[in-house]
């Protein structure tokens, strides 16, 4: 996730085990709506050029990997 989410940009990272990070994170969105619009809108533009692969052409590349 780490490599996806660039906290505070395009999302919120948060450590393992922290309740309380989890939940100072969730009362910023639910009462700061600029926030969650900000981060919504810069996920959606990191997400825009990336292309997913369909599970067929996954499968046929990993049998073609194997194969060498």
């Amino acid at each position: 996730i780490g490599d996806w989410i660039e906290d505070g940009v395009n999302g919120m990272l948060i450590e393992l085990g922290k309740s309380e990070q989890f939940f100072q994170a969730l009362r910023r969105l639910l009462t700061e709506r600029h926030v969650l619009n900000q981060l919504r809108h810069n996920a959606w533009a990191r997400t825009a050029h990336l292309a997913f692969n369909s599970w067929e052409k996954t499968y046929r590349d990993f049998l073609q990997a194997l194969e060498q």
